[in-house]
């Protein structure tokens, strides 16, 4: 039975043919070394690849100026709505230099703490049970590649727990009304700092007219955009003169997630 050109498939359904189940690579070198003062360091290469990552991809979307009826099932169908076909036709890795400092409790301190500089590029953040972000139309479906919006790219953590040295047993304070006011006690803390993630910089797709994509900012500067830093209301944190709306019939220059908090360039 054929369905009704208003009916979407489910809203999902599989190519035709063999399905493409997604699976992942992962690899890693780690190298150790002890430090003085019971101190161990590690630093490791870890990456992961990801093939046949499952997505829907819209099979219906239009090409730059097309319009509704030049959805490619409009003519053939009648079909103006959105068509999602579902298969593992994406991928993704990811590479990072992890680094880890660690101090096993002795002399009334404990140290934690782990660098990583990282990459993660994909088509889709999602576990494959989402469509591609913004372009469906066949012959730029690569532009949705792009660095991941779980992405950060460094980050640093630090943990510690110190025992103060007073106290029975310990180097101060050993007896007396000073060892039961002062032992005992300990302090703890964390640090955590770490870059922000990708985002993308949208731009209205009326002039684009492409159902079934979306429209992306022109970068008018070449490089990195400026940083104004501003916060609150009513402001910028990026340069807005940086980009502008793109003209014509075309998508525009910026990628999927062009920008990431700090930084933000081509």
């Amino acid at each position: 039975m054929t369905l009704p050109s208003t009916v979407d498939m489910g809203p999902r359904s599989a190519w035709g043919g063999p399905l493409h189940r997604g699976y992942i690579q992962s690899w890693n070198f780690t190298v150790e070394h002890k430090l003085p003062a019971n101190v161990a360091v590690s630093a490791g290469y870890v990456g992961t690849q990801t093939v046949h990552q499952m997505i829907d991809l819209n099979i219906n979307a239009a090409a730059p100026g097309a319009g509704p009826t030049g959805r490619p099932l409009a003519a053939t169908q009648n079909r103006l709505i959105d068509m999602l076909m579902w298969d593992g036709s994406a991928s993704g890795n990811y590479n990072a230099l992890q680094v880890a400092i660690n101090r096993q409790f002795s002399n009334g301190l404990l140290l934690k703490g782990g660098y990583t500089w990282s990459k993660a590029i994909n088509w889709i953040d999602d576990d494959g049970w989402t469509g591609a972000p913004t372009w469906n139309w066949q012959p730029v479906q690569d532009r949705n590649r792009a660095v991941a919006g779980y992405d950060r790219a460094q980050m640093f953590t630090m943990g510690f727990v110190y025992e103060f040295p007073f106290g029975k047993g310990r180097s101060w304070a050993k007896e007396g009304f000073a060892s039961h006011l002062l032992g005992g006690w300990q302090t703890n803390g964390t640090f955590v700092t770490y870059t922000g993630t990708p985002f993308t910089v949208g731009a209205a797709g009326t002039e684009l007219n492409a159902p079934g994509n979306s429209q992306t900012a022109d970068l008018v500067k070449s490089g990195k955009v400026a940083v104004l830093g501003q916060i609150g209301a009513n402001t910028s944190w990026f340069d807005p003169l940086a980009f502008k709306q793109p003209t014509g019939v075309r998508f525009g220059s910026t990628g999927a997630t062009p920008c990431s908090d700090p930084g933000c360039g081509t």
